[in-house]
């Protein structure tokens, strides 16, 4: 995995969040955000160069899109934000976030209309894989993947701290709350 040059960096008044402009090897660059609370480090990291969204409130697109970043881009963002706090702390959470949608390609597979074969489901898949036998990232471990009873499973999100930060589920699930 390489580092990414930090082209900048600005931190709020209290130092709880840094802004980190990461420049890419294509000469192209991307904003990470670090957040530092009391339950452990936040990495708010791009998945992509540019928008194609073009919401009005954000100037994200003015540039376009360009291109989605690759894996190795996304995790030298953590990797980068690890190597400004030093070896007392680590990253304990990570946040797809970015100009645009971080992850344009889920309806596009689920539908059915991105092959499966695909790198960009290979990717996924492994990237799954990797989180889904880490007890560390998994709330309540491994287990509970199989344990927890699908209506509960968005109840994390709502706690304080947020037990997890990214729950993608079809519009029924509201009907749970």
């Amino acid at each position: 995995i390489g580092s990414l040059k930090i082209v900048s960096k600005r931190a709020s008044q209290g130092r709880e969040t840094t802004k980190i402009l990461f420049g890419l090897k294509d000469g192209n660059a991307v904003e990470s955000v670090m957040m530092k609370h009391d339950y452990g480090i936040t990495a708010c990291v791009s998945s992509q160069v540019g928008c194609k969204m073009a919401c009005g409130f954000c100037a994200s697109a003015v540039g376009g899109f360009v291109r989605n970043l690759r894996p190795e881009e996304m995790v030298a963002q953590v990797t980068g934000i690890n190597s400004l706090v030093g070896l007392e702390q680590r990253v304990s959470r990570v946040v797809l976030m970015g100009s645009g949608e971080p992850l344009e390609n889920y309806d596009a597979w689920v539908a059915g209309t991105l092959p499966f074969a695909s790198e960009e489901v290979k990717t996924a898949i492994e990237t799954f894989a990797e989180i889904w036998n880490d007890s560390d990232m998994v709330y309540g471990g491994t287990p509970a993947i199989v344990t927890t009873f699908f209506g509960d499973s968005p109840t994390p999100m709502f706690e304080n701290p947020p037990g997890c930060w990214m729950h993608k589920q079809g519009n029924f699930i509201t009907s749970f709350f």
